[in-house]
């Protein structure tokens, strides 16, 4: 039977019933080809086994002749040398390693016996850890998980050898606060106690009552110690435990502090011009400096090249600063002040009181909008001979008229990455918004004129916008993505509207081609309204 010679065509795949004289028919015109159909069902199943054999002698041959190329893969014939410099390169480059059969280096492990053999030999593999402490099993069994992990990570820093650590202790949120937290955390800080010697890296998040042996540490017993940060996690905060950390003082080698905490704790003694990387972050008192003591500490900072201070409340008031001074080698600067007005007194006094030559990164974050500390940061940066490379701020209490005028300064010139953050609606009577359309059109590229601020602004982000219009953000990221010479390129840009979308807008549509062009741009856009979702399905068991 072939196709199209059935008498029968016209009813296939219809409804049709056939009469008994027609289904009569329909059999015997399909006699032949069930035969013909089971013959090929019969040559497909015999072409399915030999095909299946063929397989089967595929595999057995490829097993063997893989087996034996193997003998002869250059791998297996690498110096155990090599293997181990090989080993070394899969650690994680910008973090600790964890305690994990999904990476180096307890999967080199895995591999085979040989290479397990060859890990455990290589004292680098071991040298840093990232532990964290899971809530305090207090069963006496020996197959306790806290048990079997304090004992795996002693196995894990003994195949270190003499080699400095870098080590990272976490204790989880699961543990619970107070004494639970401290009894989750004792035992891992027990265990990196008498290896101080080694200490190299060593960060930890865990309660500070946990810190208590530190007290008995000398200068002498952390000769490598580089790196030290300490956040107090999981206890109520007290008052005194800056004193476990008198040892600092006389740490040689250290170079980066960061201290995160709550309650009031007095600042312990450093030695503040080996310091090169410093980060504060309190949330009461500033370690009970005032904010003469605080500048005198920065001034001692003359290697400082990171900087990052979280200013808390203060019943400081603003004074004249002393004097001003220069850090030489100062890169980032990362300044945030929150909950008060009076830590806004603080800022103006540090950048009244600062030059900065080598700043690229400057972060400014005023949480409280309630004081102008704007005219000291322009002050700031007119008197620093910097090439700033990226400029972030977030709520400051500012005019786009004023952020022209800063951006307009010889020390931002250079500048490639800008990033603001408005504030709310609520300021709306309050002086207005730095993002507005003044502020895009000062930035926009006139063709005739290329004398515009930021030439070399290479990535954007602005976010919570109130007061710019779709028409003039397009025409500025047009006038970027194909500027004149000498003006850089915009590669990126980010942009948050804090309002809905305008009628009839090509903006989106503008946005596609620009993606074409070379300048990716990410537009948001939030509707003054809320937006409200309720499941359907809410209220429905089951």
């Amino acid at each position: 039977m072939s196709v199209g010679t059935s008498p029968f065509d016209h009813l296939l795949h219809t409804n049709y019933i056939p009469s008994a004289d027609e289904a009569l028919k329909i059999r015997e015109l399909c006699a032949s080809p069930l035969q013909e159909l089971a013959r090929l069902e019969a040559k497909i199943s015999q072409t399915q086994t030999l095909l299946y054999d063929l397989q089967r002698s595929y595999r057995q041959l490829k097993s063997s002749i893989d087996a034996h190329l193997a003998l002869v893969t250059p791998m297996r014939n690498l110096p155990p040398e090599i293997l181990q410099l090989i080993f070394i390169m899969t650690l994680p480059s910008t973090r600790n390693p964890v305690m994990h059969a999904s990476e180096a280096p307890v999967l080199l492990g895995r591999v085979c016996s040989g290479w397990r053999r060859i890990a455990f030999a290589t004292p680098e593999l071991w040298a840093s850890v990232h532990v964290v402490c899971p809530p305090m099993d207090y069963a006496e069994s020996a197959s306790a998980p806290t048990r079997i992990q304090r004992q795996a990570m002693e196995a894990w820093l003994t195949r270190s050898g003499a080699c400095p650590l870098s080590i990272s202790i976490w204790v989880s949120r699961e543990a619970g606060l107070g004494g639970a937290a401290v009894a989750a955390a004792s035992p891992y800080v027990e265990t990196i106690l008498p290896l101080s010697r080694r200490w190299r890296h060593i960060e930890l998040r865990v309660p500070t009552d946990s810190l208590d042996s530190f007290h008995y540490l000398q200068g002498s017993d952390v000769p490598l110690l580089h790196t030290l940060a300490i956040t107090n996690g999981g206890s109520l905060a007290r008052d005194d435990w800056s004193g476990n950390l008198l040892f600092l003082q006389h740490a040689p080698q250290l170079r980066s502090l960061s201290l995160t905490h709550e309650g009031n704790v007095n600042l312990p003694p450093v030695p503040w011009a080996q310091i090169t990387t410093l980060s504060l972050s309190p949330t009461q008192e500033f370690f009970g400096l005032d904010t003469a003591m605080s500048l005198s500490i920065l001034a001692q900072c003359t290697n400082l090249h990171t900087c990052i201070l979280h200013l808390p409340p203060s019943d400081q008031a603003h004074s004249l600063p002393s004097r001003v001074f220069t850090l030489p080698h100062l890169c980032v600067l990362s300044l945030r002040a929150t909950n008060f007005p009076s830590t806004d007194c603080m800022l103006v006094d540090i950048f009244d009181s600062l030059i900065l030559p080598a700043l690229r990164t400057i972060e400014i974050e005023d949480r409280n909008g309630d004081l102008h500390i704007f005219p000291a940061f322009a002050r700031l940066l007119s008197r620093t001979p910097c090439n700033l490379q990226k400029l972030k701020l977030v709520d400051i209490t500012a005019t786009a008229d004023d952020l022209i005028c800063l951006l307009a300064l010889q020390s931002v010139n250079s500048l490639r990455e800008l990033i603001i953050h408005d504030r709310g609606r609520d300021w709306r009577d309050e002086g207005g918004y730095m993002l507005s359309d003044a502020l895009v059109r000062a930035i926009t590229v006139d063709k005739a004129d290329t004398s515009v601020p930021c030439p070399n602004l290479t990535s954007l982000k602005f976010a919570q916008c109130q007061d710019i219009s779709d028409d003039v953000l397009l025409n500025f990221l047009k006038s970027r993505s194909r500027p004149p010479g000498g003006v850089a390129r915009l590669r990126s840009a980010e942009i948050s509207l804090d309002r809905a979308i305008e009628f009839e807008s090509d903006l989106d549509v503008a946005v596609q081609q620009l993606g074409k062009d070379g300048l990716t741009v990410i537009i948001r856009h939030e509707d003054d309204a809320w937006d409200v979702r309720v499941s359907p399905w809410e209220g429905i068991s089951g």
